[in-house]
Order: structure tokens, then sequence, then C-alpha cells
């Protein structure tokens, strides 16, 4: 199906809001005023422009993703913070955005990495049916690295309850747990590892 221009813009002023939250085609299609198909089939193009990009699921069994119809969207972090127009630095932290935007930038950027360095790792998010979530998680001999991404400046005992919880539930079966933040100082603490952002 060919993406007419308007369509286009349309479906992109819809996008950056989405962003680090799971994929709902039915959602964005009714905003848009088109079909499912249609959302689907347009934001494949956007994926073949490297456009727009997405984590698939890793279900509650933990053993295999599921791209179809569990997605997180995620945007080439340049094309994220164009399409939400803010020409400022201080225009963006007065907006709800932010925590998503630092999200995608962080997940961008290891994506680009794996692809570029040709390191040939899965990545998936997880979510649990009570709330609880991982950012971001890869497998390795059958255990687990995961990684909690916050904005905060701050750490605090709450950014890292989704790993807890995460490696209660897989009995253990995590390698490393970390939690990239937007301070300053990377170190190294007994449950989990601390990250600054541009050091993932």
């Amino acid at each position: 199906m060919c993406m007419t221009y308007a369509g286009s813009g349309i479906l992109l002023a819809s996008v950056p809001g989405r962003t680090g939250q799971l994929l709902n085609l039915s959602n964005l299609a009714n905003e848009c005023g088109i079909s499912q198909p249609t959302a689907k089939s347009w934001l494949s193009i956007l994926e073949s422009s490297y456009i727009v990009f997405f984590a698939a699921a890793l279900l509650r069994k933990l053993q295999q993703a599921h791209r179809e119809n569990l997605q997180t969207l995620f945007l080439r972090h340049r094309s994220g913070f164009f399409l939400t127009r803010f020409p400022a630095k201080e225009d963006l932290e007065d907006q709800m955005l932010i925590g998503s935007l630092f999200e995608n930038l962080v997940v961008s950027d290891i994506f680009k990495k794996n692809h570029h360095q040709y390191l040939l790792q899965e990545y998936w998010f997880w979510q649990s049916s009570s709330g609880h979530e991982v950012d971001l998680l890869t497998k390795k001999g059958g255990r687990f690295d995961i990684m909690e991404i916050k904005s905060a400046q701050t750490i605090l005992p709450k950014l890292c309850k989704g790993l807890e919880y995460f490696s209660e539930i897989s009995k253990d079966r995590v390698n490393t747990r970390t939690l990239v933040y937007g301070g300053e100082e990377s170190h190294d603490r007994t449950r989990y590892l601390v990250r600054k952002w541009d050091e993932v």
C-alpha cells in the first residue's frame, strides 16, 4: 500500500507520544482516521525507512518473544526530537514526554550499536499483568541481562523495582541488572550496576 504525503504527516504526528509504549494498532488507527491494516502497512514503511523500530515482548513464560501482538514502538532518536517540535531544551523539560524520549534515546543507541558492530544480540521488553516491567533485556546461555531506563538524575530504590521483581520470578536466572539514568556518575552496587546514559 502506498503511503501518501498527507497520511505520513498524520501518522508521524501521532508517533512521538507513543515511544516506549505498547503498540496499540487499534488506538493509533482511530486517532489517524485510518484502518488497522493501513496503520500496520504504514508503520512497516516507516520501519523499512529506518524512522521507527520495534522491541518485541518476552512472554511471561520467559522462553520466547512474540512480535505480532505485543511490541514497543521506538523512533530513531533524532527523528523523535524532531517530530516533537521542541525548539529548545528548556521547552522539553516542561513536557511529560521527557521520560519516553530519554528511554527512546538510550534504546535507539543500543540498537544502533548492536547493528553497526555486528553484536547480533536479540533484545526484548517484558511486562507483567500486574504492571511490573523491564525496559530492555537480552539472553545469554539461558540467563538474562536486564536493564531499566530512567531519566531521573537521583538514584532511588523504587527505580529498580522492576529489576528486582524480574529477578525473583525468573528464579535468579539473571546475569546483570543495570539501571541507566540521567545522572553524572556510573558505579557498581551490590545488586545492580548504575550507568550514565552515555556509557551504555
